[in-house]
């Protein structure tokens, strides 16, 4: 069996910043993989985040977000709380279409 995971979503309209969004973004992985056959730490990990993001045509979108993960201390994988940041920007080609950097 696999870990499970969720995430939950608020975006904010921020009116009077020309355009951009606030997303606040909560997610949680539950330790359910089986950490003796190397599938996972058995631990949960919970993280925060906050993006921005504008749309500057209606191709053309740009981001930039901070988090922090907190991270369940298996005996086997001993892992750090951390802080994370990200910048990107997707292009919308055409009605199918969408591609995307990031800069984690």
């Amino acid at each position: 069996m696999a870990d499970v995971a969720g995430a939950v979503t608020y975006t904010l309209p921020l009116h009077g910043t020309q355009g951009i969004n606030l997303d606040i973004t909560g997610k949680i992985k539950f330790g359910t993989a089986d950490e003796d056959k190397g599938l996972g730490t058995g631990e949960t990990d919970v993280s925060f985040q906050a993006e921005a993001y504008k749309s500057y045509t209606p191709q053309l979108t740009l981001f930039a977000g901070l988090g922090h993960a907190i991270l369940g201390d298996s005996e086997a994988i001993p892992l750090d709380n951390v802080f994370f940041g990200f910048v990107g920007g997707t292009y919308k080609f055409d009605e199918r279409f969408t591609g995307g950097l990031s800069l984690n």
